[in-house]
């Protein structure tokens, strides 16, 4: 057996994983500082949509540093670099969600609200007149929202606060830090506009609201005039009094600051670009699910359009027993306006109609997308209103229905990026821009396609698709011991080596159980350390995944894909963050 070294106690790691993040020069220096693994990543022999449209099918993409290093078939590897195996994946540029609530939990609707002494001059947090209110001096870093986007691929949201008519400013966002002004890539973005009305004060109603936008409009242009006025000549004139409302809507009224105005029908529609035209405001229109029943308004406004993603359930399948009218005549095309039933005994028929109907809505607002990319109307996509757990699954309902992938591509990297101002920054895959990256098992569009791995600011966050017949309440990013497997073998004994700054390190990783019960141990015999048992031991589909903790170092994890007889992924190690962990089976 060999002997382990003398190392002061303080440093005495039980296995090579160590390290990572302790060189043995660094061993006797107790107060130096301890080196993070590098934050350069390698991911080789991937299918690289660099754009909507421009695809490299094997090419390597190099980050460091938080950007986009290198990108194409002959790209060099740092020396440095962690090795990630991307064969048989797609890296495309992570997805940008042009207007989203991320970051601010929902919040309850209030009852029993109390009476206002003048309803027609309400507190502004009861009217809902918040254009001052900040989204990136509101966010809670631990919200949901913040890992449910980043799972389904958002690298970057535009995000904006829930309130009335006018909530408050939006900020642009990067979905990775600990704090809220690590998130904040760009404040003050946009002013967030809805029709929502207050509840028994003013404005009660959408024709208030549009009231409410022409005083504000003419009074922050009032204001504005009287303070550059005081600017200008301050001798011999009264002090113009602070005014927070105006304060914040004089960049939107100068035209410096877009609106971003949720119209959830064409009626609202026409409501805020009426709005836009009187009032001379920059506007971005949202959501609208009808849009394609207004394609020669929003042409001729001339304002970018951002489409909501929150689609209809989708409908059961037509019942085999069509509805008849009283006369016995079964309806034309599915539903009928003028279908009528004659007895109660024909409530079925009645029954087959409504949800003849009910398909017929869902197929107009899904194929909404297709027709408007057909007709030439640019759009990006929003998530406002809808979980992102949903985002991949209506998309592919939309391709479904006859939208293009490169369409739906640009809708969620290209446009959206310009729309907020980022195009310089995120959106494509190319050298020099922010690594935000999705990568995916096969394409994202494919019924079979899943989110494995997510880089935002240049970190690595890897998710497991859930393997057939997971268990309900997996826990996040894979499902329960009992998965199925998929004829992948994980149990029996790995060598494996842990890529790290200072040098190759490795060991014995050792799997037993059964793929409902998996247990097992790693060690490492250039040390001479102890067996360390693994926790929370999984096999989701190929991909294995374990914990550990360790002496001195706390809790390791790592998540490894299988291929056969040799697996790769990473490890993550306190203070160091995930390096390259690939692996071999041993014989017998």
């Amino acid at each position: 057996m060999l002997r382990r070294p003398r190392l002061r106690p303080s440093f005495a790691l039980p296995f090579a994983l160590a390290a990572v993040a302790l060189p043995a020069a660094r061993a006797q220096q107790p107060d130096a500082e301890i080196p993070r693994a590098s934050r350069t990543y390698a991911l080789t022999n991937a299918r690289v949509v660099v754009a909507p449209g421009r695809v490299l099918d094997r090419a390597t993409v190099i980050v460091r540093d938080g950007l986009i290093a290198e990108v194409g078939a002959n790209a060099r590897i740092p020396f440095d670099a962690q090795r990630i195996a991307a064969d048989s994946m797609t890296v495309y540029a992570g997805f940008v969600d042009a207007l989203g609530q991320v970051g601010f939990p929902r919040p309850e609707t209030p009852q029993n609200l109390p009476r206002v002494p003048n309803p027609d001059q309400p507190p502004r947090d009861r009217s809902g007149l918040e254009p001052d209110r900040r989204a990136s001096t509101m966010l809670k870093v631990d919200d949901g929202s913040i890992e449910a986007h980043r799972k389904a691929g958002f690298g970057a949201v535009h995000t904006v606060p829930y309130g009335g008519f006018l909530p408050g400013q939006g900020a642009l966002l990067l979905l990775s830090g600990d704090a809220p002004e690590a998130l904040v890539l760009r404040d003050r973005t946009s002013l967030f506009a809805t029709f929502q009305t207050a509840r028994g004060v003013y404005p009660g109603t959408p024709m208030a609201i549009m009231a409410q936008w022409r005083t504000l409009g003419r009074e922050t242009v009032r204001r504005n005039a009287q303070r550059d006025a005081y600017t200008r000549s301050a001798a011999g004139r009264a002090r113009p009094a602070f005014d927070p409302v105006t304060d914040a809507l004089a960049p939107v009224v100068r035209g410096e600051l877009p609106v971003f105005f949720h119209a959830r029908s064409i009626l609202e529609a026409h409501r805020a670009l009426r709005l836009k035209d009187e009032l001379g405001l920059r506007m971005v229109l949202v959501g609208v699910p009808d849009a394609a029943d207004m394609i020669d308004e929003i042409k001729g406004a001339r304002v970018p359009l951002l489409l909501t993603l929150d689609l209809p359930k989708e409908p059961a399948k037509a019942d085999s027993t069509a509805a008849r009218d009283s006369s016995g005549v079964q309806p034309v095309g599915g539903y009928s306006a003028a279908f009528q039933i004659g007895t109660f005994a024909n409530l079925a028929g009645e029954r087959s109609n409504l949800e003849s109907r009910v398909r017929a809505s869902a197929t107009v607002y899904t194929e909404t997308a297709a027709r408007l990319d057909r007709a030439g109307v640019p759009f990006a996509f929003t998530t406002l209103g809808m979980k992102a757990a949903d985002v991949q699954k209506n998309i592919r309902r939309m391709i479904t229905a006859g939208l293009t992938e490169d369409a739906a591509i640009a809708a969620l990297t290209t446009r959206p990026a310009e729309i907020v101002g980022a195009a310089a920054q995120l959106g494509t895959v190319e050298r020099g821009k922010i690594a935000n990256l999705v990568v995916t098992r096969g394409s994202y569009f494919d019924p079979k396609g899943a989110i494995r791995l997510v880089f935002v600011d240049g970190m690595p966050y890897r998710y497991e698709a859930p393997a057939a017949g997971a268990a309900a309440g997996a826990r996040r990013g894979g499902a329960g011991a009992g998965a199925a497997t998929s004829g992948v073998v994980a149990v029996g004994s790995w060598s494996y080596e842990v890529d790290s700054p200072q040098g190759v390190v490795g060991g014995t990783l050792t799997i037993t159980g059964t793929p409902g019960a998996l247990g097992g141990t790693i060690t490492n015999s250039a040390l001479g350390s102890d067996a360390i048992a693994l926790t929370d031991v999984t096999l989701n589909g190929d991909a294995l995944s374990f914990g550990l903790t360790a002496p001195q170092m706390g809790a390791l994890s790592a998540t490894v894909t299988i291929s056969g007889d040799t697996f790769s992924g990473t490890l993550t190690v306190p203070g160091a963050g995930a390096v390259q962990m690939t692996g071999s089976r041993r014989p017998n």
